[in-house]
């Protein structure tokens, strides 16, 4: 039969003194609480704090913001060591900007730039303005003629001069409809072609988007203003960092 009663020790100190003996559980070792990170789109300290403001004292976290790298960060009890919380967010441009390579120099044969305006249907504003494109580009022609010339340097021998002479236009602009920055609204701004005939293996397309750079950098004002002013309304500190 199992004895449920407690058991009974005996201590036999090696010199006479008192002995305090304790039953029942010991007290557990204190635990701090565990330390959050979390990464997320520019927002996302903002997002992680409203709904519990009260679990931080403001005057123990900061905001700090990176507009050099498009970056933010929240730290909350950052006076403890074991369980300062770090939330951090980042504005990045978004994957479609990066596949059509815009304001980057890069070159696309007509037939490669062809089959990218296909893939991206979803970003134009309608199925007629993309068929429109690829119509555009297949019908599009250039004349590049090269002028041989022979001239004499100052020691009396010839050098071969090369002049390259465009004939015609490059495609007209059209305008994309796309999220310019991950996780945000979709923007509509125009792209300009220009032409590289100067190519060996043949005429050229680049891509150009004065509007675009324009949106990228209002936006990312405006973006990074919205998560200063909330966390300024807190009663932070915010600081910026570069």
């Amino acid at each position: 039969m199992k004895n449920t009663e407690n058991p009974t020790v005996v201590v036999k100190p090696e010199v006479a003194g008192t002995f305090t003996l304790l039953t029942g559980e010991a007290p557990r070792p204190l635990q701090h609480p565990a330390k959050l990170a979390y990464a997320g789109r520019l927002d996302t300290p903002r997002l992680f704090l409203t709904p519990k403001e009260g679990n931080y004292d403001k005057l123990q976290s900061t905001f700090e913001v990176d507009s050099e790298n498009n970056k933010v960060r929240f730290v909350g009890t950052e006076k403890s060591h074991e369980s300062a919380d770090t939330i951090v967010g980042s504005l990045v441009p978004s994957e479609a900007i990066e596949q059509f390579k815009l304001n980057t120099g890069f070159r696309w044969a007509v037939p490669q730039l062809i089959e990218l305006v296909k893939r991206m249907r979803p970003y134009f504003a309608s199925q007629e303005a993309q068929v429109a494109l690829i119509t555009k580009l297949r019908n599009w022609s250039i004349g590049v003629s090269k002028l041989f010339e022979e001239v004499a340097n100052q020691d009396g021998n010839a050098k071969r001069a090369v002049t390259v002479r465009v004939e015609g236009q490059a495609p007209a602009p059209f305008k994309l409809h796309l999220p310019i920055y991950k996780g945000y609204p979709k923007e509509t701004f125009e792209v300009e072609f220009g032409v590289d005939a100067e190519s060996s293996a043949g005429v050229k397309l680049y891509m150009d988007s004065p509007q675009l750079l324009d949106l990228l950098l209002d936006k990312k004002e405006e973006y990074i203003k919205a998560e200063v002013d909330y966390f300024t309304a807190f009663g932070c500190s915010v600081i910026y960092v570069s």
